[in-house]
């Protein structure tokens, strides 16, 4: 039997007699049964609580659950699972399926595979596609506490040659949005595909062909975060907040140009998606999403995303002289066991100086200032402050998703940052017929500056054992990008690394 299919034990693939990989744990083994297809077992449990009990299979209802006598019912089946998700149980129904529960009830299954990633997949209610369960496994017995009853298997989304963690079913998508000159038309194509990212994420579909491939999110968060941290106090004619910008704080504040938006926004939105029209979900996004463009000249997304994600009581710091604002004004968007994505949209590339004298436009030391991070890398904070400050977020590398949509040549075949780096488009350069800009990477109905830098932050972070997608952000339309960064995230959802 193969990944995907109904019954593949053991790790990565199926091996051995008893189908256990090397290092897993055999539920057989310790004496437990493997139900068979077709077995079943039902109890009437009432508001006194109950249990309900089939070869090890294990439902646990407290007082107070139910309000009526109600029979309860799970069937062993043959049924298989997602594409990219394999299985170390059966398949088990439960039912009555969408049976709610006043409290949580405890659903414990036997498995055999590796214990120390094993997660019970559960499928969510609207979208019905299944969704890690914060699961507890330190054997051979996977448990999780659900609220309703449907269908559930324990299995894994990690393949060979990936790190691997349990699954999860959450994930905080944070947004850092050029809002520079010229960018208008990257809102308008992020905020179109936004609906479809949520689709993406809470259905597993990533190709968008009906069937669920991967594992779905149960709980999304949406934040928004621009690009412009201020100049450290310097005057420049498009910074208008010279002292610290908008700072990595999420974005509250509505477009009111937009017909039907308000004027303030919570700092995130929250999303449990469901089989309805995702559009609607993503109205409010869509409203803060449109950001303007008279933002700071000097873009500089890491320093904002990294801002907006760190602890205040980080060793990292932050011009002038302070902390990051995750525990703080950003507080509640970072959950702790959720996985974290960053989407960076940009038509140049990253500036985060070290140095805010890069940004004195006063100073004859740094010449033309559209130049400037091109030319004195050596002021920019290193690649590996963004990599190690992300990372240190999260129990595992492969819990971290960053993503670039940004000066990109439109006709590579690949979404690897290694191989989009390796084009030598990609290596900046002054543009002869305009010296002071530097040569667009790609210019379809729009123009866009390679996106080196950006680009080898996301191969630091795929060697660090994260996940990362580069897209171009001169593409007419983003809907095959934001599938792309969804398939990215589901791998993270699943347990996957990205090494």
């Amino acid at each position: 039997m193969t990944r995907g299919s109904a019954w593949c034990f053991g790790l990565l693939a199926c091996s051995g007699s008893n189908g256990v990989a090397d290092g897993g744990a055999s539920a057989t083994d310790a004496g437990l049964l493997r139900p068979r297809v077709g077995a079943s077992a039902s109890a009437l449990i009432g508001p006194e609580g109950g249990e309900l009990n089939l070869d090890g299979v294990l439902v646990e209802v407290p007082a107070g659950a139910l309000t009526e006598p109600t029979r309860v019912r799970v069937v062993s089946t043959d049924e298989g699972v997602p594409a990219g998700l394999t299985a170390y149980s059966p398949v088990l129904r439960f039912e009555p399926t969408d049976l709610d529960f006043a409290l949580p009830i405890r659903v414990s299954i036997p498995f055999e595979g590796h214990a120390r990633f094993a997660t019970l997949f559960w499928k969510t209610r609207g979208a019905d596609a299944y969704a890690a369960l914060p699961t507890s496994a330190p054997s051979v017995v996977a448990s999780a506490d659900t609220t309703h009853l449907g269908r559930a298997f324990v299995g894994t989304g990690c393949v060979e040659g990936e790190t691997c963690a349990r699954g999860t079913g959450d994930v905080d998508v944070l947004f850092v949005i050029d809002n520079s000159g010229s960018t208008v038309f990257m809102h308008e194509r992020i905020i179109a595909a936004a609906p479809t990212l949520l689709e993406s994420l809470g259905s597993g579909d990533v190709d968008g062909d009906g069937v669920q491939d991967v594992a779905a999110a149960r709980s999304v968060h949406f934040g928004i975060v621009s690009i412009d941290m201020g100049t450290g106090g310097h005057v420049v004619p498009t910074c208008s907040m010279p002292d610290g910008g908008d700072n990595g704080l999420l974005r509250t504040q509505g477009n009111t140009f937009v017909s039907g938006c308000s004027e303030t926004y919570p700092s995130f939105f929250e999303f449990e998606p469901d089989a309805s029209d995702y559009a609607p979900s993503t109205d409010d996004f869509s409203c803060v999403a449109t950001i303007g463009v008279r933002g700071c000249g000097f873009e500089q997304p890491l320093e904002s995303m990294l801002d907006a994600l760190v602890p205040s009581s980080s060793s990292l710091d932050f011009w002038p002289g302070r902390g990051g604002h995750g525990d703080r004004e950003n507080a509640g968007f970072l959950r702790d066991d959720a996985s974290l994505a960053v989407v960076i949209l940009m038509d140049e590339d990253d500036c985060s100086s070290a140095d805010p004298a890069l940004f004195d436009l006063s100073s004859p030391d740094y010449g033309d200032a559209n130049l400037r991070c091109f030319r004195y890398p050596e002021l920019l904070y290193p690649i590996a402050r963004y990599v190690d400050g992300l990372l240190r977020l999260k129990s595992s590398p492969g819990r971290v998703v960053f993503s670039v949509i940004a000066g990109v040549p439109t006709d590579i075949d690949s979404h690897d940052p290694s191989v989009v780096i390796a084009d030598p488009r990609m290596n900046a350069t002054p543009d002869p017929g305009m010296t002071s800009r530097l040569t667009p990477v790609c210019n379809r109905d729009h123009l866009a500056m390679p996106a080196e830098r950006l680009t080898r932050t996301a191969q630091a972070f795929v060697a660090a054992g994260a996940h990362a997608y580069v897209g171009s952000a001169c593409e007419p339309d983003y809907t095959q990008i934001v599938r792309g960064v969804g398939a990215a995230i589901a791998s993270s959802l699943g347990g996957a690394g990205g090494g």
